[in-house]
């Protein structure tokens, strides 16, 4: 039997190994061209996006 609707399986991408397999504590995107980090701390099995300080800075907490 060929089935008519296949299920397209996809690799995961790095972000996804980051939180789910290596459980990198914390995860930062640099998008070059238009010079914007975005920054992601582990939280439980999923990442949140971080929000700067009130001196426009990432806080990291080490050892955690």
């Amino acid at each position: 039997k060929s089935c008519s609707n296949p299920i397209k399986l996809t690799k995961p991408g790095k972000f996804w190994v980051y939180e789910r397999v290596m459980r990198i504590p914390y995860y930062a995107i640099y998008e070059v061209t238009r010079g914007v980090l975005e920054v992601y701390n582990l939280v439980g099995t999923r990442y949140q996006k971080m929000t700067l300080n009130e001196r426009g800075h990432y806080l990291i907490r080490l050892n955690q």
